[in-house]
C-alpha cells in the first residue's frame, strides 16, 4: 500500500504564515527546492518544497507568491537561516545557491548525498577495492588506479544511483 502525504500549497500571506508555523514545531525538516538551473546564471526558483518529519505533512511555497508577502516571507527565511532547526537534503547545492540569491543563508543543512558518501567507509566498511571500481564507472583507468591521484577520491551517486547501489528498487520520480 502507497501511503499518501498530505500536502499544502503556500501561495497567501495566510498559507504561509500557517506553513511556518507548522513546521515550526517539526524537530527537523526535510527540504528541496525546484525551478530553472537552480544556482546558476539566469536560475529561477519556482517552489520550496518543506516536510515535516517523517513527511506527515508537506508545505510547497511558491516562490512567485513570497515575493509579495514580505512579513510571512521572512519568518520562512529566518526558519531556513536557524541553525538550531536541521534540515535535510539531498545535493542541495544548488537549491542553497539560489536562496542565498533571494538573502538566505542556509544553516543546519545534513546533506544525505555526503552521508551517503561517508557512510561507505564507516558503517558500510567499503573496501579501497570498491571505491575504485566506482571510480572507474566514471573516470579515466589512468587516474583510478594511480593511488596518488585517486587518493581520497569518491564518486558522487544521484539519489536514483545511490536507490540503486543500496539494492532498493524505487524509482524517485514517477510520472
Amino acid at each position: 500500500m502507497i501511503k499518501t502525504h498530505k500536502y499544502t500549497v503556500c501561495d497567501s500571506v495566510k498559507s504561509i504564515q500557517a506553513g511556518v508555523e507548522a513546521l515550526s514545531k517539526s524537530p527537523f525538516l526535510i527540504l528541496d527546492c525546484e525551478g530553472k538551473n537552480l544556482g546558476g546564471i539566469g536560475g529561477a526558483l519556482s517552489l520550496i518544497c518543506i516536510g515535516t518529519a517523517r513527511a506527515e505533512r508537506i508545505f510547497i511555497f511558491d516562490a512567485l507568491a513570497l515575493h509579495k508577502a514580505k512579513r510571512a516571507t521572512q519568518d520562512l527565511w529566518n526558519l531556513l537561516n536557524d541553525a538550531k532547526v536541521i534540515k535535510y537534503m539531498w545535493d542541495g547545492r544548488m537549491d542553497a545557491m539560489e536562496l542565498l540569491e533571494t538573502g538566505v543563508r542556509l544553516q543546519g543543512v545534513m546533506d544525505l548525498q555526503i552521508v551517503e558518501v561517508a557512510s561507505r567507509l564507516t558503517n558500510r566498511r567499503e573496501s579501497n577495492q570498491a571505491r575504485l571500481k566506482r571510480l572507474a564507472l566514471r573516470l579515466p583507468k589512468s587516474i583510478v588506479y594511480d593511488a596518488d591521484r585517486s587518493a581520497g577520491l569518491h564518486l558522487v551517486l544521484g539519489m536514483q544511483g545511490c536507490l540503486k547501489a543500496m539494492g532498493i528498487a524505487l524509482k524517485k520520480d514517477r510520472g
